[in-house]
């Protein structure tokens, strides 16, 4: 029963260590009213495969760390135009972005 238990703990530890070593990385930006240049405060970005996000803050920034690899992410602000885009984290990323008004 020992025996048991201590492979049961081993193998437990041993998928601990497998899951810090991957790698994470930051993408940041602001995002901006494609025509004023005005920040836009409260501009979702969202991964939705991994079901994380964030907003924009007062000056239109936001940063969202996301672990190595392809992303899709969505950026979206009630009243404007939904940006789909596709990213390959394999270091820390700075993206601008313009967003268009919604034609109604």
């Amino acid at each position: 029963m020992r025996f048991f238990i201590l492979l049961l703990l081993s193998f437990c530890l041993s998928l601990a260590g497998v899951n810090a070593q991957q790698k994470k990385y930051t993408i940041s930006g602001n995002i901006k009213d494609i025509r004023s240049g005005e920040d836009l405060v409260g501009a979702v970005v969202e991964s939705k495969a991994l079901g994380v996000g964030t907003v924009t803050n007062e000056y239109g920034f936001f940063s969202l760390t996301l672990p190595e690899g392809k992303h899709d992410l969505s950026i979206s602000y009630l009243g404007y135009a939904k940006i789909d885009k596709a990213i390959d984290l394999s270091e820390n990323t700075k993206l601008s972005l313009e967003m268009e008004e919604e034609a109604e």
